[in-house]
């Protein structure tokens, strides 16, 4: 597939989307995204990769090619993996000064590019942007022809709380769980960062390290250490949920959720987040994920096994008991020892006569 756009433009912003076999997911992202950077194709483009799909994702994005100039679209001559398109999207093909990545099942709100916009133009010129974003249930997913140029939605559950702010630390852009920088569609990164950290698609096993399970969120504390960071609170992208076991990563939610979370974290402290910030992060780790390590410790299929959870206990040695609780609750997975199991009903047993 040839791409159809002139590249020697200058352009501020980069949309890239990385993308395989989901082909009416991508159809209602790009319906979403694309008449928003036609408006602005003087300043922004869009870029698809597609990763060597083997579905109708040619006839789609030959639909779109059809209407808008501004979407560019390439195609691998062989699956890179996951982590090798998302890093190629960022670091080779695109060619604006900033870049926002998404996936092929998210979707933009209405006004969401020319905001990105306004900030990236502003006297500013924040390092980072941090978007709000929007979850809904899937069933609530729209049509294609229903979010031409961005939804405009409502939505209880968000990434971040609503307010505004510009000229912030990126300290102080930790403004507690869930608000952290795991997710790329979350973030607007300088293409000059990503290059430092991923100078082309990155070749490393997918999700067998931090670099290679958040690659936006390790370029972000690789790089961006005291520069300026705004948050927008309006929501910028809306995510239709689907459950954790339906995605095609989902044999590596064990090992991404605990271990490799909890280091990024102490990356983030190494460069310069404050340890205070970052505290209800770690405790969050503790409290909330003792069934993704009830799957490393227990779940055969799935990636990861006792030295990734040994690793994720020495991470956070500092909080024994919360640590230690964990743990136990971990016992309480379908496939721990029953003779184990006891512990942790035993312990919330007391815990109901308390």
């Amino acid at each position: 597939m040839q791409e159809k756009a002139n590249l020697s433009r200058n352009y501020l912003l980069t949309i890239g989307i990385p993308t395989y076999c989901r082909a009416d997911l991508l159809d209602l992202c790009l319906a979403s995204v694309l008449p928003q950077v036609q408006e602005l194709a003087d300043r922004v483009e869009c870029v698809v990769s597609d990763n060597a799909s083997t579905d109708h994702t040619a006839e789609v994005l030959e639909k779109y090619q059809s209407q808008f100039a501004c979407l560019k679209t390439f195609r691998n001559d062989s699956n890179i993996g996951i982590i090798g398109n998302i890093t190629k999207t960022a670091s080779e093909l695109a060619t604006g000064q900033y870049v926002l990545l998404i996936g092929d099942d998210d979707v933009l709100t209405s006004g969401a590019v020319s905001r990105i916009l306004y900030e990236i133009q502003s006297e500013a010129k924040p390092d980072l942007i941090a978007l709000n974003v929007g979850y809904l249930p899937r069933g609530l997913r729209p049509k294609p022809h229903e979010s031409l140029g961005g939804v405009t939605v409502h939505c209880e559950k968000k990434l971040r709380s609503s307010t505004t702010r510009r000229g912030i630390s990126l300290s102080e852009a930790f403004e507690g769980p869930p608000a952290d920088f795991t997710a790329s569609y979350s973030v607007v990164i300088k293409r000059s960062n990503w290059l430092q950290v991923f100078p082309g698609a990155c070749s490393e096993t997918p999700f067998s390290s931090v670099k290679t399970t958040y690659p936006s969120g390790f370029v972000i504390a690789e790089t961006i250490h005291s520069g300026m960071v705004t948050v927008l609170g309006e929501p910028s992208v809306i995510i239709y949920e689907m459950p954790g076991n339906e995605f095609s990563w989902a044999r590596y939610r064990g090992v991404t959720s605990t271990r490799y979370a909890t280091e990024l974290l102490d990356k983030f402290e190494c460069g310069g987040v404050s340890a205070k910030r970052l505290l209800p992060y770690k405790h969050y780790q503790l409290e909330h994920r003792n069934e993704e390590l009830g799957e490393l410790l227990w779940d055969k299929t799935t990636a990861g096994g006792w030295k990734d959870a040994m690793v994720f206990a020495w991470h956070l040695k500092q909080f024994p008991i919360r640590l230690a609780k964990c743990f136990v609750l971990s016992l309480l997975h379908k496939q721990a020892p029953w003779w184990l199991s006891w512990i942790p009903r035993l312990a919330l047993r007391a815990k109901k006569r308390l």
